[in-house]
């Protein structure tokens, strides 16, 4: 069985397509930086991947700036706790699926959206984080073109940490912040 396939396709720069469908990954506990820096990158289909038993997902897109279609929908990610700038400067992105996206231990979202600067709407409204969730900083900087967020379920009953949150978001008309559990102690 293989348990990480952290850094597996990092820094392959030329790489445009890649079929991974017959991946077995239930026994994968690491995917950290898996796809990072694959500055060629097109499309992904990763939709076959069991995520249950995976903790960390730091960095796993970080700087595939060309990565225009990406399926994560059956993603499962209620035992990640590594889950920062997953995204990170996925600037060629237009749109994500995340509705899969629900109970989660990670500790930070820390720049998970940083530099998508293509994409327009995010719906987290099933993303309930966790109380271990510090924080959120720099989750959605960058995002110049997103237009309506929606992290209304998100637990920050615990974070302090929410700087530069919407930083450069300059088209961002809605936001959902509805059910959202307040911050004890918030640096802003």
């Amino acid at each position: 069985s293989v348990y990480s396939m952290s850094f597996m396709f990092e820094s392959c720069f030329s790489l445009e397509y890649l079929n991974i469908t017959s991946f077995d990954t239930s026994s994968v506990t690491m995917m950290v930086s898996m796809f990072g820096n694959c500055y060629s990158l097109v499309s992904l289909n990763l939709s076959n991947f069991n995520t249950s038993n995976v903790m960390g997902t730091g960095e796993m897109f970080i700087n595939c700036i060309s990565l225009k279609s990406l399926d994560i929908s059956s993603f499962d990610i209620s035992n990640v706790v590594l889950m920062h700038q997953m995204f990170y400067n996925c600037s060629s992105l237009t749109s994500l699926n995340l509705q899969s996206f629900k109970k989660s231990k990670a500790i930070s979202f820390v720049g998970l959206f940083f530099g998508c600067k293509e994409i327009k709407y995010l719906n987290l409204s099933n993303l309930e984080g966790s109380s271990s969730l510090i924080s959120i900083n720099s989750m959605f900087r960058g995002c110049n073109k997103l237009v309506s967020v929606d992290i209304s379920n998100l637990n920050l009953n615990n974070s302090s940490i929410l700087s530069y949150l919407f930083e450069v978001c300059v088209n961002l008309e809605y936001i959902n912040m509805s059910n959202m559990i307040e911050a004890s102690s918030v640096d802003v």
